[in-house]
């Protein structure tokens, strides 16, 4: 009987562990997991410090901070001032497919799941990508020309979105905050 209680005790914490870090990865309008609209760049690594292994600051170059979990690029984000850390932040892109909106969207999701859970607000097409913009989230998705039928894929004109096919994959997710 004691080993069924620490045993249902166990499985209890693991439950809840595992719907409190559900948080750490949620996209919503202005904020990603932990993030705010009105975070500063010194206070990520206070925020990711729990859910990553890293976050590396490359204001050498960029104005790009890098947040790393299990060794890989999770997300990849963009300051106003390069070179100050109490600078918010202008964007955000998703490398990982543990990010994902409350509706379950995420980098691995299709054109589908997008149009099913979300309003696509615009759509802007370029020389080899469609971007699509949904306000409700902040974010712009992208998706390369190659996931087009071909008689879409060459036009200058702007994309309809009854052109993009349901199983078409998103190329980029970013989030920006303007």
């Amino acid at each position: 009987m004691k080993k069924l209680y620490i045993s249902a005790l166990a499985l209890l914490s693991l439950v809840f562990s595992c719907k409190s870090t559900d948080k750490d990865f949620l996209i919503a309008k202005d904020s990603i997991g932990g993030i705010k609209k009105e975070t500063k760049a010194f206070e990520l690594k206070n925020i990711f410090n729990k859910v990553t292994d890293s976050v590396s600051y490359n204001h050498s170059y960029s104005n790009n901070i890098g947040v790393f979990q299990n060794n890989k690029l999770a997300l990849e984000i963009s300051t106003f001032n390069r070179l100050d850390s109490t600078s918010t932040i202008k964007s955000i892109t998703i490398k990982s497919e543990k990010f994902k909106t409350e509706k379950g969207v995420n980098l691995n999701s299709t054109f589908k799941d997008l149009k099913d859970n979300h309003t696509v607000s615009k759509t802007t097409t370029l020389m080899s990508i469609v971007n699509l913009s949904v306000n409700e989230i902040d974010a712009e998705i992208t998706i390369d020309k190659k996931e087009l039928p071909s008689e879409s894929r060459f036009v200058t004109a702007d994309v309809d979105q009854t052109q993009i096919p349901e199983t078409a994959k998103f190329k980029y997710f970013i989030i920006y905050w303007f």
